[in-house]
């Protein structure tokens, strides 16, 4: 059984985004297969495995196979409060938003004190504009003891005070993460993002050159490094970042933009 407990999926998820790491895709039973009556430690173990599944396949955006994982986690242990706090991640992506505020709610009444739901509920509350309530849930996330990994909620915190252009304390709050876990790719490459608005491109390259070491590039951080490396006016740098875009991800948005500016 996946000990929820300390891991709970939507941290499982989270960790997941920010490290850059996959999910295996198991799959513990068809998905037509009957749902049993079992006891109560079997059906948790059985909504684990559906869990796990489900997360696995909302990464590859597969979200119908992903809700029928989460139904049959649903039916499996009704009040199993971590598979409220996938639903409610499951509900927001598809922006079914009040449906994901019921499930968030419905977890936090199972578990009041459990940390993962609350950053849930407070991406939630970011995500709906609600900043100050998101703050003051991601920061009891954050601070509780016995929570292994507070890194993720000061991060996701850091990343809704972005979105109300406080670059101070969420520069803060960043710092305040990497401090307890440094290799977190998100934190690293927000935090160069931020360098780099402060004219200080030389300590954004450290931290853009740390965020390689833990994870792949992708078109953001890859244009954030030729942002870099343009500041620094280093040509190589330049060539080899750009090269390493159009390779890599000639479809993104970013590599359109490099070739426009080409053009000019």
């Amino acid at each position: 059984m996946i000990r929820w407990r300390h891991h709970p999926p939507t941290l499982l998820l989270t960790l997941a985004l920010l490290t850059g790491c996959g999910l295996l895709n198991t799959d513990p039973v068809s998905l037509d297969a009957p749902i049993p009556k079992l006891p109560k430690e079997q059906a948790l173990k059985a909504a684990d495995a559906n869990l796990k599944v489900a997360m696995a396949y909302m990464q590859q955006n597969n979200m119908e196979i992903a809700n029928n994982r989460l139904q049959r986690a649903l039916k499996l242990a009704p009040d199993y409060y971590a598979t409220h706090v996938l639903l409610g991640h499951f509900y927001r992506r598809t922006q079914d938003l009040n449906r994901a505020e019921q499930h968030l709610q419905r977890a936090l009444a199972l578990a009041p004190n459990n940390s993962s739901a609350l950053d849930s509920y407070a991406q939630f509350l970011c995500s709906t504009k609600k900043y100050q309530q998101a703050r003051e849930y991601f920061l009891k996330a954050a601070t509780n003891p016995l929570y292994e990994t507070p890194e993720i909620p000061y991060t996701n915190l850091a990343s809704c005070l972005l979105e109300t252009d406080e670059k101070t304390e969420a520069m803060q709050y960043l710092l305040q993460a990497l401090q307890i876990n440094p290799r977190i790719p998100l934190a690293l490459l927000r935090v160069a993002t931020l360098q780099l608005e402060n004219n200080d491109a030389l300590v954004a390259r450290a931290y853009l050159q740390r965020y390689e070491t833990v994870a792949r590039h992708t078109p953001r951080s890859l244009w954030l490094a030729i942002q870099i490396e343009r500041r620094l006016n280093n040509a190589d740098g330049i060539s080899s970042y750009e090269l390493t875009l159009r390779k890599l991800y000639p479809d993104s948005p970013e590599a359109h933009q490099l070739s426009a500016q080409g053009q000019r």
